[in-house]
């Protein structure tokens, strides 16, 4: 058994690679603790070591997307960015990085859904044109097809079938600053994080 249980740890450690710097890490610190732990049978500890270590990768990922949005821009200003984690009990979970930005009583919110697995059912709604309306048309804007939803005041932007993004505007937000905010983003960049 302990074959598996090592290979299950060194997956962990090389799909986190991408997000870990090549130097020592909590994340890579909880994982050699779980092997020890699993080595002399102490199955709790090897799995709370196992679960710390995956806690500490998602965080990792989430700072990753989270230095992806974009800078305010000018004459704007942007809160922090915020992460929101979905227990995969309600509707199968996922995660919402998102920032806001504002100028005067403007504002707009840039938010990215990620590991969600109602975004294939999401991807064939948003695609399906008879689904949209007066309220919801769509379009190419900067060789990307987003739909832009009028009573939402929101583009909305899917990337590799597994990722959404979201730009959405206040009432007095014009569709211009939507639309400079939604070329602001870094797609390509976004699509290689989204792999």
């Amino acid at each position: 058994m302990r074959p598996a249980f090592a290979a299950f740890c060194c997956a962990l450690v090389l799909a986190s690679a991408g997000a870990l710097p090549a130097r020592a890490d909590d994340a890579i610190d909880q994982m050699q603790e779980a092997l020890k732990a699993y080595d002399k049978g102490d199955y709790a500890t090897a799995l709370a070591a196992l679960d710390a270590a995956e806690a500490l990768v998602r965080q990792k990922r989430t700072e990753r997307w989270q230095s992806l949005l974009p800078e305010p821009l000018p004459g704007w200003q942007a809160d922090e960015p915020q992460s929101t984690s979905i227990s995969p009990a309600v509707l199968g979970g996922g995660t919402t990085i998102s920032r806001s930005y504002h100028r005067g009583g403007d504002s707009v919110e840039i938010s990215i859904v990620l590991d969600s697995p109602i975004m294939q059912g999401l991807n064939s709604l948003v695609s399906n044109p008879f689904f949209t309306n007066g309220d919801v048309k769509v379009l190419v804007i900067n060789g990307r097809k987003a739909t832009f939803t009028k009573s939402e005041n929101s583009y909305q932007v899917t990337i590799a079938n597994k990722v959404l993004v979201v730009v959405k505007g206040g009432p007095t937000v014009g569709d211009d600053a939507l639309k400079t905010y939604l070329g602001a983003i870094n797609f390509s960049e976004l699509e290689k994080n989204a792999q």
